[in-house]
């Protein structure tokens, strides 16, 4: 148990450098770029990149196992990983302002970028530390959820947009069990990145 704790709280201190990162190059960019659409969707990717790196290497994979995408078994946990939290955004009451293709492409990529933070960084970090202390990685996947719904609770109160937000949790601790579990046993970022470009596409149209 005290291992599980201080996995969880060093992950917490991880999001935490990976968010003040993320606030940090959004501002330098936000000042260089004045056509920023396209360095914003990439943010969470440069924010990550370093930490994300670094702990690949530790690992000693760059989760692109190619031929685990021939295994129907993990594209229907995907799908229905998505569709689960798909279903669970449309009863949120909030509606998103609508948006040109441009706008809803540049969104899904960066949804997609996010899983470099969520999975390549944070889920490998958390899962690597709990092999060390010889504690079962599954429990990576919880941690690497609540951790993230923690740094949603944080954007909640940052922008103070609390409405709908027991429904955001729920969606991304869903999402994080389903798309965490793929990713642990197929070694593949490509499901995670698919599933949630296609949650944003679909979110977004249902909440226009």
């Amino acid at each position: 148990m005290l291992h599980l704790i201080i996995t969880t709280l060093l992950g917490f201190a991880l999001s935490g450098l990976w968010f003040a990162s993320f606030q940090f190059l959004g501002r330098y960019m936000a000042k260089k770029d004045k056509n920023s659409e396209i360095s914003r969707c990439l943010l969470p990717l440069f924010a990550a990149l370093a930490p994300a790196v670094l702990i690949l290497y530790w690992k000693g994979s760059w989760s692109l196992h190619i031929h685990s995408l021939k295994n129907l078994g993990w594209w229907g946990i995907t799908l229905l990983t998505t569709g689960v939290v798909c279903m669970l955004i449309s009863f949120r009451q909030k509606k998103q302002a609508s948006c040109t293709r441009r706008e809803l492409l540049f969104r899904c990529v960066e949804a997609g970028m996010m899983e470099i933070p969520m999975r390549l960084m944070m889920q490998n970090f958390v899962c690597l530390l709990l092999n060390l202390w010889k504690e079962d990685i599954l429990y990576g996947i919880i941690i690497n959820g609540l951790i993230w719904c923690f740094s949603v609770l944080v954007q909640e109160a940052i922008t103070k947009q609390y409405e709908g937000i027991i429904i955001d949790l729920a969606a991304s601790f869903v999402f994080s069990l389903g798309i965490g579990y793929v990713y642990l046993e197929s070694e593949c970022i490509i499901f995670a990145v698919t599933a949630h470009m296609l949650e944003r596409f679909i979110g977004t149209k249902m909440n226009r």
